[in-house]
């Protein structure tokens, strides 16, 4: 849970110079607030608290990382900003795909049944 990455999507609101972007970056906003309470409840099962996890300092490549988006936020326009925010979602969706992958080997350790991330 990290305090400062979703201030990007915020930025992007900001940037955006008509209703259907702002919208769109909104419902992210929207996404990222629901995500986060989840991933919370998630590590609260493993017994990590909500407490714990907000105590828990970024590390720096996550801080890097989000200075990066902000730094491009900041000095180009909605789309500068969108572009970099990309590799973080492909990323994600890259993540879930061979996790999707792995789980279908019975000795990877990997099960997907009862997670709250699987769709």
């Amino acid at each position: 849970m990290s305090k400062e990455s979703d201030r990007s999507p915020r930025l992007l609101v900001a940037k955006s110079s008509s209703f259907g972007p702002i919208a769109s970056s909104a419902q992210t906003i929207l996404h990222i607030v629901q995500e986060t309470g989840m991933h919370a409840s998630y590590c609260e099962s493993w017994g990590v608290s909500r407490d714990e996890l907000l105590a828990t300092p970024e590390s720096v490549a996550t801080s890097a990382y989000t200075t990066y988006l902000l730094d491009c936020g900041l000095r180009g326009d909605d789309l500068t900003l969108i572009v970099a925010l990309l590799a973080c979602l492909l990323g994600y969706g890259e993540v879930g795909l061979w996790l999707k992958r792995m789980s279908l080997d019975p000795s990877s350790g990997i099960r997907t049944e009862g997670n709250p991330y699987q769709k």
